[in-house]
């Protein structure tokens, strides 16, 4: 972590002392305590070793539909 990053989630300067995690898809970090879903113990299993796949909430999100366009027979002509 380094000091020219924001946190994703309340926009703080990311700090070596704070518990966070990187978005395994933008990279983008955010406080543990910030709307993880990531639990302390999780955390510090991780801070050893163990890998744990986890994506903030904007990269969690549903990708848009777009609904299809019908068209109607009578217009085909």
């Amino acid at each position: 972590m380094a000091s020219e990053y924001l946190f994703i989630h309340c926009e703080r300067n990311v700090n070596d002392d704070y518990r966070a995690i990187s978005c395994d898809q933008c990279e983008k970090w955010q406080h543990l305590s910030c709307d993880t879903g990531i639990s302390l113990r999780q955390y510090r299993k991780m801070m050893k070793g163990a890998v744990v796949e986890w994506k903030c909430r904007e990269c969690r999100r549903p990708a848009e539909v777009v609904p299809e366009v019908q068209m109607e027979t009578a217009d085909i002509k």
